[in-house]
This record gives C-alpha cells, structure tokens and sequence, in this order.
C-alpha cells in the first residue's frame, strides 16, 4: 500500500513539475513580501518647524520625505513625527504657508538613533502698494490670551518671572521687599484673585490663597500661557480675576546637549549659583533639562519714607529694614520620552527649601521672627493622538507646601511657633476631536484634592487642626473657525464656547471656638463665550470681544481659622464671583526689516461677594460676603521692531478704575486700596550682537491705603537699566555676562503700607556655557 501511494506520488509531481516550481516562485515571493512589511524598521524621525526671523512655532507645515512617499503635518507646537524610518540618506521637502518652501538634503538616518530637526522657514516677502510686508499664518482667538514663547523670554535678558510678567500691560508685581514673596495682580484685583498653575497643577496655597513665584527658574520655562479677566471656565475655581499657567514640560525632543554655570552678586550681601544642564542622560527617544539654584542674601536695606499719607503719622520714617534675610535651594527638572509618533510622555518635578526673616512693619520692626518654605511638585503628562482628529490626554499633579512661623525674642521667649502643611492633588482626562473642517471640540473630566493640616505649638487649642477640599469637575468646549473670504470685508471668524461645572465639597476634623460647623459646599457653573474676526494676514486686523462668568472658593483659613475671643473663621461663607467682558482690536504690519502691532482691549468686571474681614457685635473679627467691586478700564500697546528685530521700542499702558460698589458705606464709589489708575511702561531694546542694552521707565499713579481714600501712596517712577553680552569663545563655549541697575533714580516707593521698598539695586552675573549641538542641515 505505501509503496502504491509512493508511486502515484512521484507520478503527479513529474507530471506537474512545471506547476510546482510556479507554486514555489510565487511562495518565495510572498515570504520575502512579508517579511518586508514585518520586518519595518524601529528608526524615527523627530522635529520642529520655527520662523528663521524670531523662532515662531509654526503649526500645520507640511514635512514630506522624498521617495519613501511619506508626508506628515507638524502639531500646534510645531511639532512632527515620522516612525519606521529605514537607514539612509534622505531629501526633505517642507512647506507652510506664509513662508517659502525649503529642502534638506543627505540627512543620514542611521541605525539605533532618534534624530531631531530643527527646521527654520523664512516668511515669504509681499509687494503691496509700494509697501513691503511679511507673510505668517496668524491663528486669532476671541479674547487676548498672551502667549509668551521660550524665545521671547530668552531675548528680554530677564532674570526672574516677575520681570517678564511686569512687562505685560495689565499685570503688577507685588512685593513685599527684595528678599519678599512676589505675587501677582490682573487688572488691579487682589493677587489671592489670580490662579498660578505650574505645567496644570495649582500652587495657590489653600489656606491663604496666594501664590509666591519666588523659585521659578525662568531658564527652565517654555512657555507661560496668561489669561486676564475671569478664567473659571478654563481652570475652574479660583480663577476670579485670571490665571497664568507657566509650562516647564518640553513639547517635543531636543538633541541639544549643553550645561551652563552662572554665579550672581548683588546689593546687600546677595550672592546665587545657578547649574543648567540639557540632556545629561543618553536615552533613545528621550530630553531632559535639570536646573539648580542657591541663594543667599543678608537683605537689610536702607529706607526712607515721609507720609503723612501712610499709617495715620506725619513724621518721615528713616531706617535700615533689618531681618529681611533670606536664603534658598531650588532643584527642578523637566522632560520627555515620546516613544512613537502617536504617544508621548512628559513631566516636571521641583524641590524648593527656604528659610527667610519675617522684618514686619518698618514702624515695628521685629529682629527674630523668621520661617521655613518648603515647596515640593511633581506633574505627568500623557498624550495619545490616535489621529488627526482625535486625541487624549492623561495628566497627574501632585503639590506640597510646609511652612514654619518661628518666633522667639532676645528674651528666649517663645511668641509663636505655628506649622502648615497643605497637599495638593490633581487628575485630569481631556479628549479634543475635529468633527468638521476648522473645528475643535473638547471636554475634560478633572478631580482635585486639597489638605490642610495647622499646629499651634504654642497654643494648641487654636489649632485648626486637618481640613480638606475635593473638587469634582466637567468642562466642554468648542471653537470654529469660518473662511469669510468671499466676503470682502472678513477673511476668519472664530466663535468660541466653554462651559464648565465644578462641585466642591469642604470639611475639618473639629469645630472652632465660634462655630459649631465643620464643612461647607458649592455647585457653580462658569460660562464663556467669545468672538473674533480678522482682515488680512500680510497686514492684519483682529476684532475681538468675549463674556463670562467667574468665581472663588473661600479659603480654607476663612472658613475655619479656629479663632479666640478676637477672631475667628465662617464655614457659612459663600464664592466670591464675578462677571467680566471685554473688546479690543489689534494691528499688525511687518516689511522686510520693521514690524509694527498695536491694539487696545476695554475690559469690564462686576464683583460681588467678596469677603472682608469685620467685627461682629461682641468686637469678633470674622470674614463676611459684603463688598462689591467694580472693575473698568482699557490696555493698549504699540511694538516697533526695527532691523529684525534689534531694535524694539515698546508703550504699554493699563488704565483701571477700580471702584469699591458696597451699598450703605461712606466709601461707595471710591477706589480700591492699592489699586493706582494707571501703569505706564515705555522700553527701549538694542541687541547687536554680541552685545544687549535695554532700557524702561515705569510709571505708577497713586493708590489709597484707607477706604475713604484720604491717605494716598504717592505716584511713582522706576527707571531699570539692563546690559550685557554673550560672547561666542568658540563653536562650542559662550561667556555671558549680564549688569543690571533697578530704580536708577534711587525713587522711595511703597506697595504695601508699612512695607517700604529699597532704593537704587545693582546686580552683575557672570555665566560660561558650553553647547553641543548635533548637526541636522
């Protein structure tokens, strides 16, 4: 039988041989095919598409790879991404409109690295009647977020967060001396009304509700994203008055390798070492930035003041402002892994540790009290884009605050001694999607926790003890852009909607010495909606105009301080909330070596229920809902650039009329305290390389220390002198030296009552910095 079943065998195969071996061709064939497709290489290609002129993210250009067939688009960061690149030598060709196409040729891809291109278009240049101007792709939004770029920040030659902030119409610094907190006011609100957000996560303290931006590196920031006016429904609560977010994260892969070291010197024993460094790891598909700081200054300054205008005296107040020492460490790190073109993962972390003198008022100084700061963040970042409609993100946050109030006098006897801890969680899920042409829909689910645990050494009964806060919240939002070119008169409209809806829920572990109420609650929904249209993209003109509606939650100090017979907390407090507007319009011309843009924004805001402290019946001071404000008035601004860009001459100015509305007072239509009617900054800025020189004057109008407005701060003037270079030793090295003068005129000035600030400040750093950078064009 098998010797049959043999025989049949090799009869068909030499019958069917001609057969087989066609079989057999086209099954080798289709092993090689696959294998192929299989076998695709694990290689990508990263990159970034800027202007040459002034570093511009430059969004939807068009990256395509010669031959392979390939062809992506960079995201709104500029950012693109082609995976399974095999080796070998390629072409590139990138467009963008607004700008002139460009090639890369002979890049090498080769086997086991991720490269990165930094591409740089050149904006296309226009002839129109006799007046040459420059061509960009502008994206308008219905009311004026600024966005400020890691670019722009690098070319101010600033040196802290709050000069850059300052140099923004509408925006305050507040300070309370050299070695003081910096925190920030919007259109002459209170700083604890303005929302701070490192990379998402809030650092508002939850018992006091102010943010310091001492410690910020600004070497380590990409970009800072500032809304002014109401901004609840794009952060939620606490964002009465607006919200600046400063991002830290990378938004894409930099090949980069550099460290940089800096020491400063300035008045009054001041000295600081900052350490930068930019990929010190060699991962694949990876970037990091690692910063630290030291600080240290002995801070006691010189002050003279002569108000009969402050505190009720008529005598000049003359002195040394003694116990204004400060000293800090600030580790900070940031950085991306973005294994494939679809998926990436970034995250920042920071370690703040400080301890700082409490000098109290110049009237009544205090020479032993002090504190301890302590400041710990970490934030991650998920983002999947599943395609060019659709993408998720995933993002955890995480903030710590412990601060330590220590007093004990030359007598070895102890005033206070009290402790704060405050924890600060956060998740958030976004999904944005593009259902139709110009359209981007997104709604976010977020849960925030907060903590708040008080000891009182000294006196433990006035402990609060543990409160916390979660905050559950569902926001959607939809923005559409329409081509009304047709029209003549409209090129873009952009309408935009936000709604969000926020749930807080409040409570503590004890009850006060007033109050038998342990937890508190809030629902609110917060509103916005906007318009905007725009002429032109050679020469531009934008029409905006948006309203909303916002709030803030009590503090947790408000509500439950667990006070004595003079004070105490109200668990019974309601939001503070507002309703805000504004309209603006904006300009811009660019040639080939001048850029022109101005604008002018007319903004409105209502608020009612804010809380004040006040004495009840029995002499107890308790925060209540009474005062209500009204806040109006306009910024404008005008920027010239010359010589693209090494000149640049600025006006800015912010006029307000901040108006107390509380029915039944005296003061009923008079000014806020602290809240001047105008800020006026002219600059002046000259950079020829290698050396910088900028100049500005800032001019402040009075402001009132007493409801009635009977006891005026003097209106004000601060010139800053700012220059330097940065001078190339070799491809590789770069010395920087940079000398700064603040209040050239030695000006006397107060911005808190009792709370002189210092005259004339002088500062010189010294930097050598060394950058590898691999060549990619």
């Amino acid at each position: 039988m098998w010797r049959f079943l043999y025989q049949r065998v090799g009869k068909v195969l030499q019958t069917n041989r001609r057969s087989l071996n066609l079989a057999v061709s086209i099954l080798s064939i289709m092993i090689f095919c696959f294998s192929t497709v299989f076998a695709q290489s694990n290689l990508s290609l990263n990159g970034q598409v800027v202007d040459k002129n002034d570093g511009t993210l430059i969004q939807n250009a068009h990256i395509e790879i010669d031959g392979l067939g390939v062809a992506v688009s960079s995201d709104n960061n500029g950012i693109f991404s082609i995976e399974h690149v095999p080796p070998g030598l390629y072409s590139f060709n990138i467009s963008a409109d607004g700008y002139f196409d460009t090639s890369l040729v002979r890049i090498d891809i080769e086997s086991d690295i991720t490269r990165f291109l930094r591409i740089e278009l050149t904006p296309k240049i226009y002839q129109l009647n006799k007046i040459v101007v420059e061509g960009k792709k502008q994206n308008i939004t219905s009311d004026r977020v600024t966005i400020i770029s890691r670019n722009e920040i690098i070319q101010s030659k600033s040196k802290e967060l709050s000069e850059v902030l300052e140099s923004i119409e509408g925006i305050s610094i507040q300070k309370t001396g050299p070695s003081g907190e910096s925190q920030v006011k919007i259109r002459g609100s209170k700083p604890g009304h303005v929302l701070i957000l490192i990379d998402g996560q809030k650092i508002n303290g939850s018992g006091s509700g102010l943010a310091d931006l001492g410690g910020i590196p600004i070497e380590m920031i990409e970009q800072i994203e500032l809304y002014k006016g109401g901004a609840s429904a794009e952060f939620g609560p606490d964002a009465l008055a607006g919200a600046i977010n400063i991002i830290t994260r990378p938004a894409g892969l930099f090949e980069d390798i550099s460290f940089e070291v800096k020491n400063g010197w300035a008045n009054w024993g001041t000295k600081s070492t900052d350490l930068n460094i930019s990929n010190p790891i060699a991962v694949k598909n990876f970037s990091s930035r690692w910063h630290y700081t030291t600080k240290k200054s002995d801070g006691d300054f010189y002050f003279s003041y002569s108000p009969g205008n402050i505190g009720g005296a008529d005598t000049t107040h003359i002195g040394t402002r003694i116990n204004n020492h400060s000293k800090s460490d600030n580790f900070f790190v940031s950085g991306i892994y973005k294994p494939s073109a679809k998926l990436f993962l970034n995250y920042s972390g920071r370690y703040y540790d400080a301890s700082r003198g409490i000098p109290d008022r110049a009237t009544r100084q205090n020479e032993t009290a002090g504190f301890t700061d302590q400041r710990r963040l970490i934030t991650t970042a998920l983002n999947y884009k599943s395609s060019e409609k659709h993408q998720l993100e995933f993002e955890l946050g995480y903030s710590q605050f412990k601060q330590h109030f220590l007093d004990i006098d030359t007598a070895k006897t102890l005033r206070y001694d009290s402790k704060f801890v405050n924890d600060i969680y956060s998740i958030k899920h976004y999904q944005s999607y593009r259902l139709l042409h110009g359209n981007i829909s997104r709604y976010s689910l977020t849960y925030g926790h907060e903590s708040l645990d008080h000891t009182d050494s000294l006196r433990p009964q006035l402990s609060m003890g543990y409160s916390s806060r979660n905050n559950f919240s569902i926001q959607t939002s939809v923005n559409q852009k329409v081509n009304l070119s047709a029209l003549k008169l409209i090129d873009i409209l952009s309408a935009d909607a936000t709604i969000r809806y926020d749930y807080s829920y409040t409570d503590k572990d004890s009850t006060s010495y007033q109050d038998t109420v342990k937890s508190n609650s809030t629902a609110k929904f917060s509103p916005k909606f906007g318009v905007a249209i725009s002429k032109g993209e050679k020469v531009l003109f934008i029409l905006r105009a948006s309203y909303g509606k916002s709030f803030r939650l009590p503090t947790l100090n408000a509500l439950f301080w667990k006070g004595d017979a003079l004070s105490s907390g109200n668990p019974g407090l309601k939001p503070e909330k507002s309703e805000h507007s504004e309209a603006g319009f904006e300009f811009k011309w660019m040639s080939n070596s001048i850029s022109l843009s101005s604008g002018m924004t007319y903004f409105h805001s209502s608020i009612k229920d804010l809380v004040v402290w006040l004495p009840n019946s029995q002499g107890v001071w308790r925060p209540i809902n009474r005062a209500k404000a009204q806040i109006t008035g306009h910024e404008d601004f005008v920027h010239i650039s010359l010589l693209k860009n090494k000149i640049r001459l600025s006006y800015q100015n912010t006029v307000t009329a901040a108006l107390n509305k509380t029915p039944g007072k005296n003061s009923y239509g008079k000014r806020l305290t602290f809240s001047p009617a105008y800020i006026t900054t002219l600059s002046a800025r000259l950079n020829f390389s290698p050396f910088y020189l900028s100049y500005s004057i800032r001019m402040v109008d009075k402001a009132y220390t007493l409801e009635a407005n009977t006891r005026p701060y003097p209106s004000y003037r601060l010139d800053d002198i700012n220059f330097g270079m940065d001078y190339n030793l070799s491809d590789h090295w770069q010395l920087k030296l940079t000398a700064k003068i603040e209040n050239l005129h030695d000006f006397d000035y107060v911005l808190m009552t009792l709370y002189p600030m210092p005259g004339r400040q002088s500062s010189l750093f010294v930097g050598l910095n060394y950058n590898l950078r691999k060549e990619n064009q």
